[in-house]
Order: structure tokens, then sequence, then C-alpha cells
């Protein structure tokens, strides 16, 4: 009779419970969530872009493969064209995917989510005829250990893909450990494979990848593991070995200023590394199996050494992720030993279930408290996109490109290193009315493309939507407007439409109220010199030298020059310039 026809009821369907929990709350953590330009939408629109261009094979336009990230991308790509084939609309699959980068980044989240519930029930039916329920729990509740796992849940990222990579381990582990017919050169094959894939989504894998090495008993399957990961990795990198913008595995990126004190206080993997050295004494005075235990627990501290001394050096946090993923296999090794060690069953149940309750309520505590936190800021920049949404069609929307968020999918596009010359036809289609500032002495322009004549809008009254992460920069850039306003003769009326520096968003409406040029002076104060000939001949000769300016190249160089020099727009000084021209013939 099947081992698993005669298990008991709990023990039979509980291997299904965490992956049901995983399913409900992988979708209720994304639907609560933000649209992820309003939050942290790096790097996610950088993953969607790159995961376009890999879609259409343009290799050449991947912009952020540093980590590499490639299997992501490859991931990304394949998402989006399943999604475009079922759910495209009638534009171009580049159209589509900038028109609803929501949409496309909404379909690889849910997608990892399901393919992370298969995986946890995959575990959960290969586990069930030689591993006990509290067993077959620990290794399921891998991606819940920590904080930084149950995030993911509203993220599109290279770390969720590293999730999908440890499960994937997690798999091998259990028919390595659990099955006597499995040779050891297939452990070394499929674990040099399923590694390599996480080296090729982000370098901090490596110090994981040291593990193996401690678990394989002769230096053959060592060579065969080193040969399968080194293979692996080189066929997986190979689409973009060309267009790697370098290697970042020790330069430091310095966001969280973490040291060893706050490593410690943050994160629980320092005390699991003094149990491990509590338990290896134990091991070498009692235990069968103890060749296989010391050289896992000897692997796993110079995995925890390497991470954390890697996470100190970049000091991000993000560095330790890799090494979360592992406590799922860690606390199972533990978990047997632990159970051999102690002869009571109340006290072993007590020790084994302390550590993965602790984990795992501290991660959803930390997790509550985030969401908590960033309530206030999500609700306002919602309410700050549904503005800007209702604005009025013949507005333009005036802002400088930022790594913050804001409430606008276009700083996320343009941020994630969209550039104008491969979509400005799709930036057209999605709208013509937004403006970029790129920085000190750089040219406003429309989405990057062309330049802006701001002095023709403001003077035809036109509305400039002014949004900014910063009561300071916003007047940086007003202040701008009115120097412009005070050349071009334009009076600007202000208003501000929201504001809430706290949190870091600031909107502005901009609108020009056009002073009378001279010769519509002349009609409202002089009717009778209307037809005077030296007026008329003035406006005439001055569009007449704009012409010929503008079909010459070289002194179209020369006001563009000019223009930035005062810092001033193109078509002022074009004006100026003409209008000194005529004056001079007169």
């Amino acid at each position: 009779m099947d081992k698993e026809s005669t298990l008991p009821f709990y023990q039979k369907y509980g291997a299904y419970l965490i992956p049901l929990i995983s399913l409900i709350a992988g979708i209720i953590i994304f639907f609560n969530s933000p649209p992820f330009y309003l939050r942290h939408f790096s790097p996610e629109y950088s993953c969607l872009i790159d995961g376009l261009n890999t879609a259409m094979f343009r290799f050449g336009l991947i912009e952020n493969a540093t980590d590499p990230g490639t299997p992501f991308q490859f991931f990304c790509g394949f998402i989006i064209r399943i999604t475009y084939m079922f759910a495209g609309r009638n534009l171009s699959i580049t159209s589509d995917v900038l028109y609803r980068p929501e949409f496309y980044l909404s379909a690889i989240s849910l997608s990892l989510t399901i393919i992370q519930v298969a995986l946890l029930t995959y575990i959960g039916s290969i586990s069930l005829k030689n591993i006990k329920l509290p067993y077959i729990i620990i290794l399921q509740l891998t991606p819940f250990l920590n904080s930084l796992n149950l995030i993911q849940f509203a993220r599109c990222t290279p770390e969720r893909f590293l999730i999908i990579s440890m499960l994937l381990f997690v798999i091998v582990w259990i028919r390595f450990v659990q099955d006597e017919n499995l040779k050891t050169r297939k452990f070394a094959i499929w674990s040099g494979i399923i590694l390599a894939i996480g080296l090729a989504t982000r370098y901090s894998m490596l110090p994981v990848m040291i593990l193996p090495l401690f678990l394989l008993s002769d230096w053959k399957s060592k060579g065969i593991y080193i040969l399968s990961g080194i293979v692996s990795f080189a066929v997986i990198i190979a689409p973009v070995m060309g267009h790697l913008n370098g290697i970042a595995m020790f330069s430091s990126t310095g966001d969280n200023g973490i040291s060893i004190i706050t490593t410690i206080f943050s994160h629980p993997e320092i005390v699991l590394f003094l149990i491990v050295f509590a338990l290896l004494l134990r091991i070498i005075q009692k235990g069968d199996d103890k060749k296989r235990k010391i050289n896992f627990f000897s692997g796993f501290i110079v995995v925890i050494v390497l991470q954390v001394a890697w996470g100190l050096i970049h000091e991000n946090s993000l560095f330790y992720f890799p090494l979360f993923l592992l406590y799922g296999i860690f606390l199972f090794e533990t978990g047997q030993l632990v159970e051999k060690l102690i002869d009571s069953r109340t006290n072993r149940n007590i020790l084994f279930g302390i550590i993965p309750s602790l984990l795992f309520l501290t991660g959803c505590i930390h997790f509550v408290n985030d969401k908590v936190k960033n309530h206030e800021k999500d609700n306002l920049m919602a309410e700050a996109s549904s503005l800007i949404k209702n604005i009025d069609a013949g507005t333009y929307l005036y802002f400088k490109p930022t790594s913050k968020a804001m409430p606008v999918i276009a700083n996320a596009l343009i941020y994630a290193g969209v550039k104008c010359k491969e979509f400005e036809n799709q930036y057209r289609k999605i709208s013509q009315n937004l403006i970029t500032l790129e920085g000190e002495g750089i040219t406003e322009s429309y989405w990057q493309c062309n330049e802006a004549p701001f002095d023709s809008l403001l003077k035809k009254g036109v509305k400039l939507y002014v949004l900014s992460s910063s009561n300071f920069e916003a007047e940086r850039m007003i202040a701008g407007l009115y120097q412009l306003a005070k050349v071009a003769n334009i009076e600007l009326a202000r208003d501000i439409i929201f504001e809430h520096e706290k949190k870091g968003i600031v909107i502005n409406c901009i609108s020009g109220l056009s002073e009378p040029t001279v010769f519509e002076k002349l009609i409202i104060e002089k009717p009778e010199v209307i037809l005077q000939e030296k007026t008329i001949n003035i406006e005439i000769e001055v569009k007449k030298w704009e012409k010929k300016i503008r079909e010459n190249a070289i002194w179209m160089e020369e006001i563009k020059q000019k223009a930035e020099h005062r810092n001033i727009p193109v078509d002022s000084m074009l004006y100026l310039d003409a209008l000194y021209q005529a004056q001079k013939e007169k």
C-alpha cells in the first residue's frame, strides 16, 4: 500500500496549508498595495523596460545588466509576450507596454506568486512520504522567515526571482537528502544549474554557492558542481554579455549605513551563527551521520560570515537576502539534530518550534509596521495622482525626473532609462503634454525628445502644472519660469494645487497672462497709427529674420549656445536676435 494513503488526515493535507496561505497572502498584499509608480518603482520599471527589450530581442538596449539580472529579464520578457498574446490591445507590443506599464508589471508580479505557490505545493507533495509534517512546514516557510521576503509579494524585483531559485534548490535538497537512489553527481549538476540561475540574478548569491562544496563528498563531484555552475552561468548571461554595464560586486551602495551593531539588532542571523557553534560541539560528541551534519553546519557558518561581511561592505541589507532564504534548510537540519540530541519530545518541540515561530512572527510584525508607516504617504500619493489624471487635456505637466516616487507614470518610465530615440513614437501615443527638466543648463523638452517652447506656451495662456518632490525644487523650477516670463514680457499667475512637503509632494499651477506686444498696444491706444509703415515693417522684418536664422544651421547653433548661456528657451533667444537685426536695418 502507498505510504501516502496511510497518512493521517492532518499529515496528508497539512502539507498544502502553507501554499494555500501563501496564495491568499500574496493576493491580499498585492491588491492592497499602491501602484508601482507611486512607491519604490526602482527597479520595477527598469526590469519592465529591460524585459520589453528582451522580449523584442533588443539586447543592445538593455541598460541595467549590472547585477546582472539576466534570468529575471528573460522571465519578464516571457510574461510580457504571453500577456500581450492574450490581453494586448490593438497596438504594437512596445506601445502597449509603455501605455499600460502597471498592467504588465502586475502580470509579472502575480505570475511570480503563482509559481511560488506551485513550488511550495510540490515541496509538500514530494515530502509526504519521507518527512514529518513539522519539517515540511519549515521548508515551506522559506519565503516567510524575514520581513524582506514578505514585502516581495507587493513588488516585482529580481529578489522575488531569487525566492523561486531557492525553492528549486530546496526541491533538489529534499531529493538529495531523502532519496537514496539519487546519485551525488546528479545533485552536483542540478544544484550547479539552479544556483547559477540565482547568481545570474543577483551577485549577492555568490556566498550561498559555497554551501554545496561542503556537502559533496569527493573532489570529482565538486568539480562537476563547479563546471555545471560556470557553464550554466555563461549560457544564461551570453545574450547580454556584450552589454553588461559593469560588475558591481564590491562597490558600496552606502544607502543604509549598516554596521555590525545594527546587523545584530536588525537580523537574527548572528544569533543563529552562535546556535550553530553550540550544536557543532554536541555533534562531535554525539549523534549519527556526524560527518554530513558537520559539513553542512560548517558550510552554513562560512556562508553567514561571507554574506554578513558582504552586506557590511555594501551597507545594504538586501545583500543579506540570499542568507534569509537559507533559513528553511538550516532549520530543517537543526530540527533533525535537536530530535537526536534531546530525548524529551516536549522539550524538543519547544526548542525546535521557538526559532521558526520567532522568525516568522518578527517578519510579520516588521511588515505590518512598514505598511502602517507608509499608509499616509500612499494615500497622499494616490490623491495627487488622481488630481493629475483629471487635469484638463490642454494643460501641460512640467517635472524633473527623480528616483523618488512621484504621482505620474512618466517619471518612472523616464527614470527607468527609456530614451527618446528608441521610443519617441510610443511616447507620442501616451501623451504630448509632458515637459521634463533634465538638469542645469539643459533645455526643457517634450518627453526628452524635442525642445519645449515655454515662451510660446505661456503667451497662449496654457496652464503648466509644476510637479516636484520638494518645495525647494518647486521654487527653483518656478523661478526659472518667472525669469523666462520677464524676458518675454509675460505676466504669470500661480496657484498651489497640492502641497505636502513632509511627504514630498508639491503641485503648482502656472499660467501666462500675456502682455500686449508693441504692435497690439498701438492698436489699442493709438488706432490712427495702425497703418504706420514703420511699425508694420518692424513686425514683418522680425518674422523674416526669424525665418532666415532658422534656415541657417550655423546661426541656429549660435542661438542655442547663447540661449543656454542666458538660461532662456531657444525661441526667446531667436526672437531677440531677429528683433536686433530688424532694428539695426532700420
